[in-house]
């Protein structure tokens, strides 16, 4: 009798070691799946700076002419926004990279909208922060990359010779 217990509990022992190294290994995988996976910053949401890139790797395309529109102030008062933006494009992605750059030089139209679109639901008061110009960067390259699916828009640089009227 005492012989066949001893096997039971050394049955029951191994079988319970076998869920405990198989349960580590689980969670040792779940953990080195994790730290490999992207933090989210390269889908365009976040305002983490992909991969740096150098001048010579981007495609600078400069909308045709300044937007100008009217935005409101916080106590009723309207005022005018005129500024110029400039689109980077990441170069380094070979087809991808040249079939952005050539939809994006061809779109200066729909780039100009989703600008004011974006430009249009600020406030006096929050584009007179002075953080402001950097937010409305980030807003904007947000939109453009939503609108033109693409991740490859690096950057959107705004003139900083804006004036508000």
């Amino acid at each position: 009798m005492e012989g066949a217990d001893n096997s039971k509990n050394k049955i029951l022992m191994i079988v319970i070691v076998a869920m405990l190294v198989i349960l580590l290994v689980a969670v040792v995988f779940i953990a080195i799946m994790l730290l490999r996976m992207p933090d989210g910053s390269e889908q365009g949401g976040s305002a983490a700076a992909a991969v740096d890139l150098r001048p010579d790797q981007l495609e600078l395309i400069e909308f045709s002419q300044p937007i100008s529109t009217n935005i409101r102030g916080e106590t009723g008062t309207t005022h005018v926004i005129r500024t110029g933006f400039i689109v980077a494009v990441d170069r380094t992605q070979g087809r991808d990279s040249n079939d952005a750059i050539a939809l994006l030089s061809e779109s200066d139209s729909i780039m100009r909208s989703v600008a004011l679109h974006v430009v249009r639901g600020r406030t006096f008061e929050e584009l007179s922060h002075p953080e402001a110009m950097a937010l409305l960067e980030q807003d904007l390259l947000d939109q453009l990359r939503i609108e033109f699916s693409t991740n490859l828009i690096h950057r959107v640089m705004v003139d900083g010779n804006w004036f508000l009227d």
